[in-house]
């Protein structure tokens, strides 16, 4: 196996130039897709066997031992994508959306970067209400942004007082003209 560059001291630029995609790097899976994207509610376990691993890609979040793993245990999937902090299981008309946990993380980068994989049982969380709601109100907040049309208050500032090191105070006017 040839040697790689460590990802974790590349800057992304880098990480590209070196060819290093995968777990590392997600875009918007919902502009890629077209289906929407769902945050699942109940947390899911993935037990990976010797003959997932052994299927397993480096460095693609599609063909990863769990993505092997949820092809083979979960019906009705169309397709799978395992990232480093997200999990994206895509059926035929919706995504589902799962939070990787720190020990499920943690076998992605040991795999990505060693091409070694300890086969078992590990756990996807479901995305918590916080991010759920923090996820919607940012949505809300940049359809608020773009439709407001009032322009910003810019204040004039005519003169400060400026405290000197001997403690006395002068005031300042700015130079206009």
């Amino acid at each position: 196996m040839a040697t790689r560059p460590k990802t974790d001291v590349l800057p992304d630029g880098l990480r590209k130039q070196a060819g290093l995609k995968g777990h590392l790097i997600h875009g918007n899976i919902h502009v890629r897709t077209g289906l929407p994207v769902i945050d699942a509610t109940e947390p899911r376990y993935v037990t990976v066997t010797e003959e997932d691993a052994a299927k397993a890609t480096v460095n693609d979040p599609r063909n990863c031992a769990f993505s092997q793993c949820a092809r083979r245990t979960i019906p009705g999937l169309a397709d799978v994508e395992f990232y480093i902090s997200k999990a994206y299981l895509i059926y035929d008309d919706r995504v589902d959306r799962y939070n990787i946990n720190g020990s499920t993380g943690r076998a992605l980068a040991v795999f990505d970067l060693t091409g070694k994989f300890v086969p078992g049982r590990y756990y996807i969380s479901a995305i918590s209400e916080t991010e759920r709601t923090r996820r919607a109100s940012s949505a809300k907040g940049r359809k608020q942004q773009k439709s407001a049309s009032t322009p910003k208050r810019t204040k004039k500032v005519t003169a400060a007082k400026v405290k000197t090191s001997d403690s006395r105070q002068r005031i300042r006017t700015p130079i206009t003209g």
